[in-house]
């Protein structure tokens, strides 16, 4: 390792999952926090729904589920993504 980096570190951009209490949540690519330390311009988009269809009722397994994608506000390209539910999707 050098003392002194030839290129400053500008982070990790991956995948993660968690497990806390009841909820599970998986997020992979950027984020708002990543994509403004990085000065890439995204915007979001928000969606949330359950599991099975409407006329199935909750206390049969069907859960919400919310998800949120990244992407470039210029060409609409993917750029990360997030997904959160009690159900582990």
């Amino acid at each position: 390792f050098e003392d002194t980096p030839s290129q400053p570190f500008g982070g990790v951009v991956g995948s993660s999952a968690l497990s806390v209490f009841d909820y599970h949540f998986a997020a992979s690519g950027l984020n708002s926090f990543t994509a403004g330390k990085a000065g890439v311009a995204i915007r979001t988009a928000y969606y949330e729904d359950t599991i099975r269809p409407k006329y199935v009722p909750e206390e049969y397994g069907n859960t919400k589920v919310s998800i949120q994608l990244f992407f470039d506000p210029m060409t609409h390209q993917v750029l990360g993504g997030a997904v959160l539910s009690t159900y582990d999707v």
